[in-house]
C-alpha cells in the first residue's frame, strides 16, 4: 500500500485528492478456542498517507443497512446471553478517507487556476447533495468480486472531488466500477488491475457502458474487448 500511495503521489496534480474506501479487517477465529481479531487498517493507512506527503481532509462514514453485517457472525454471542465483556457491535460502516496532495496553496487556487473554467462551471453540483459526512448507500454485489463497492459511492466521490474532463485514476480497479462512474460523469479514467479474472470482467462489460467508444481505449498488457455477435452501437 505504501508503494501504491507513493506512486499515486508522483502522478497526482498539486493539491488534488486521493480518496480511498477502507475498513477494519476481521480475521475470524481459527477454532472454538481461538479468538477473532480486527485489524485497524484505516488508521495504519492514515500514518502512511501523512508520511508520503498528503494532508488529511475528511473521514466520510459509509453506512449500510442494519442487516448487512450479520453474515460475519459478529455480535451473535452477546445477542444470545447479554453478558458484559462479550459485547461486539455488528459492523455496518466503512470509511471513505479523503486526502489532498500536500501543498501550501488553498483549494481555491486549484479552482482559479484550472485551465478550463467552463468545465469548472459545468461541474457544479446541482440539486441535493450530502450535507454531512455520513452517507447511506446500499452495498453492491458481484458474483466474482467479493468486495465490489457501489456505483453510487464512486459517483459521489467523482462528483465532489473532480471536474468534468479530469482524469480519474483507480489503482485497484476491480471490476471497473470507478471507470464506469467516471465515463457516466464525463471524466476520463485510468484503471489498473492485476487480477486476470477482474481484467476479463472489465473487458467484457466495458462495451456495455461505453459502447463503441470502448474500442478507442488504450489497453496495456491485455487484449482489447471483443465485439460480440449481434452487438449494435
Amino acid at each position: 500500500m505504501r508503494r501504491v500511495i507513493r506512486q499515486v503521489h508522483r502522478v497526482l496534480n498539486e493539491g488534488r485528492f486521493f480518496v480511498i474506501n477502507v475498513s477494519p479487517v476481521l480475521i475470524r477465529r481459527p477454532n472454538r478456542q481461538g479468538q477473532s481479531r480486527r485489524l485497524a487498517v484505516p488508521f495504519d493507512l492514515h500514518r502512511i498517507f501523512v508520511e508520503e506527503g498528503y494532508d488529511f481532509v475528511d473521514d466520510i462514514i459509509w453506512v449500510k443497512p442494519e442487516g448487512a453485517g450479520w453474515a460475519l457472525g459478529r455480535g451473535r454471542r452477546f445477542a444470545a446471553d447479554r453478558t458484559p465483556l462479550q459485547y461486539k457491535p455488528v459492523t455496518v460502516t466503512e470509511y471513505v478517507l479523503v486526502y489532498r496532495r500536500r501543498t501550501d496553496k488553498l483549494i481555491d487556487w486549484n479552482i482559479r487556476t484550472y485551465p478550463d473554467q467552463e468545465a469548472v462551471r459545468q461541474s457544479k453540483i446541482i440539486g441535493d447533495y450530502d450535507r454531512t459526512n455520513v452517507w447511506y448507500i446500499q452495498p453492491a454485489y458481484h458474483p466474482v468480486h467479493p468486495a465490489v463497492f457501489p456505483l453510487e459511492l464512486a459517483e459521489k466521490v467523482i462528483r465532489y472531488y473532480s471536474f468534468k474532463g479530469d482524469v480519474v485514476l483507480d489503482p485497484f480497479a476491480g471490476v471497473g466500477t470507478t471507470g464506469k462512474a467516471a465515463w457516466k460523469l464525463e471524466r476520463r479514467f485510468v484503471l489498473i488491475e492485476k487480477e486476470p479474472a477482474y481484467v476479463d470482467i472489465i473487458r467484457e462489460e466495458i462495451l456495455d457502458w461505453m459502447g463503441k467508444a470502448a474500442l478507442e481505449v488504450l489497453y496495456f498488457n491485455c487484449d482489447p474487448p471483443q465485439v460480440r455477435q449481434g452487438m449494435l452501437f
